[in-house]
């Protein structure tokens, strides 16, 4: 005879054990720029995309302007979505993090403030 299982048995949970607390879900961030850090890279692997093609169709590098330019905007779109999931995955861990430190603050005792003052040692100019 064949056992079968309810399905909050058989139901796997995608967030851990713990489930998804609806703290750690991350509203809304800023869009970013377009013009990022990672635009560069993209634009450059696209280009770089067109030009092998080139090569390996025996045409000269520059060939097809108009797919180098087609390539460079995927790239920049890329690039957005590239730090658009970069952005909502630090966001995220770092909800997780202040998740944990709201939980167990015996953990994280406060900091004592420093000043300047407190930190520099003692200088007097030589003259």
């Amino acid at each position: 005879m064949v056992q079968t299982r309810g399905p909050e048995e058989c139901w796997i949970n995608p967030h851990g054990p713990l489930g998804r607390p609806e703290s750690l879900i991350v509203d809304e961030l800023p869009p970013p720029n377009y013009l990022n850090r990672y635009t560069p890279i993209f634009v450059a692997w696209g280009v770089g995309t067109a030009i092998l093609q080139n090569m390996f169709k025996r045409r000269p590098y520059y060939a097809g302007v108009q797919r180098h330019i087609l390539f460079a905007g995927i790239g920049t779109v890329a690039a957005y979505y590239f730090t658009k999931a970069e952005n909502n995955r630090n966001a995220r861990r770092d909800l997780i993090i202040e998740d944990y430190m709201k939980k167990h603050p015996e953990d994280f005792p406060p900091q004592g403030g420093k000043t300047f003052n407190d930190v520099l040692i003692p200088w007097a100019p030589i003259r």
